[in-house]
């Protein structure tokens, strides 16, 4: 589970941020509490949600393999105002019984990585299992120093590289491909998903099958692989072979997903994030509302709270998402492009780090009292 991600001087981050899902103590080493299932990011446009998604999809690719065309990503870069540096990026994760945190430091100009560090946190004390700077023998041009001791067997390494690689999905409009494990049986349960939201589509069936690359050793489910801009939904077997799916209207039509409304084929994308089938999935998705109408999306929230060993983490734009009883303070954020010192940049805040104040910030910004993160006196804040 994502326990919390830092970004700073990236895209339109300046001083770092920080998006929580759990509340952290500090005494002789750094704990945290029980991780929300569900976080939104609300924000006007233009305030940074999709950079913050686009953020996490960046440090992710660039912590397992470097290979990230960096060039235009420090902060400002792409108003002519770029930032010099290191940008810093980290993410906090729950892997069993382990909290770890993994970061790097990097010249997001050039790609080089400056520093990265990966620690275990605990109360009793944080410990480093790595801390090294870009000279250090384990790193090379291609790979992090994180993938070299996973490969050499080092436990910790080992476990968030395979949450990065296997349980972190980002669904950014940058890329409208997702390709995610599903259950048994999902064709069926999202046919019956589809027809109860009332977009009048009765059953969902495979319309045409096809040899596709042989699958991983380790592939034991089926893979749902939507892309809605070539207009696919596809379904992979760990035999290697594949169906593309169609669609089965009620007056007995049957198209493909290019044939649907966008907002079908967001539908079809985002409840295959919700058929977990073993283990667990953070999915972090940007304008969860777009192209949904607003009982869709409730639902779409809703599917995320039941769904078992699913976290997801969404931005949207409807304020009316946050007061229909699907997320609490704990698990709301807000977002909006604020500045000082002569510089802007989106800054993030969790409600619930309003304390007793939160009830009011709540309702208020549900209201439309604010255009997006309350401004209140730093003793407030802190």
């Amino acid at each position: 589970m994502l326990v919390e991600f830092r970004a700073g001087n990236i895209l339109s981050f300046d001083e770092q941020q920080s998006i929580r899902t759990a509340t952290p103590s500090i005494c002789k080493g750094t704990s945290y509490g029980r991780c929300s299932k569900t976080i939104t990011v609300l924000g006007p446009n233009s305030s940074g949600k999709s950079n913050l998604v686009r953020t996490v999809g960046i440090a992710r690719d660039l912590a397992m393999n470097r290979r990230v065309n960096t060039r235009g990503l420090r902060y400002g870069e792409y108003r002519g105002m770029a930032r010099d540096g290191n940008s810093h990026l980290e993410f906090v994760v729950r892997t069993g019984e382990d909290t770890l945190a993994y970061g790097i430091e990097a010249d997001l100009g050039t790609g080089a990585v400056a520093e990265e560090w990966l620690y275990r946190l605990s109360p009793e004390g944080d410990i480093p299992v790595y801390e090294i700077g870009s000279d250090h023998p384990a790193t090379s041009g291609r790979r992090t120093a994180l993938a070299d001791m996973a490969a050499d067997g080092c436990t910790e390494a080992s476990e968030v590289m395979g949450w990065l690689s296997d349980s972190l999905v980002v669904v950014s409009g940058r890329d409208p491909k997702v390709s995610v494990p599903v259950r048994d049986g999902f064709i069926e349960s999202l046919g019956r998903d589809l027809e109860r939201l009332d977009t009048g589509i009765g059953r969902v069936e495979a319309v045409h099958d096809m040899t596709v690359a042989p699958s991983g050793p380790d592939q034991r489910h089926d893979v749902m692989v939507t892309d809605i801009r070539s207009g696919t939904a596809t379904i992979i077997h760990p035999d290697g072979s594949a169906s593309e799916l169609g669609f089965v209207h009620e007056h007995g039509h049957v198209s493909r997903l290019h044939g649907e409304s966008h907002g079908t084929a967001r539908l079809v994308m985002l409840l295959s994030l919700m058929s977990v089938p073993s283990g667990g999935r953070t999915a972090v998705v940007d304008d969860l509302d777009m192209s949904l109408h607003m009982l869709a999306a409730r639902e779409v929230l809703s599917a995320a709270k039941r769904a078992e060993g699913l976290q997801l983490l969404c931005t949207v734009s409807e304020t009316d998402l946050v007061r229909c009883g699907l997320v609490g303070h704990d698990g709301m954020a807000v977002i909006d492009m604020l500045g000082g010192r002569g510089r802007r940049g989106s800054q993030i805040r969790m409600v619930c780090d309003y304390g007793d104040a939160a009830e009011n910030v709540f309702d208020d910004y549900a209201d439309g009292r604010y255009g997006s993160l309350p401004i209140f006196s730093d003793p407030v804040l802190e």
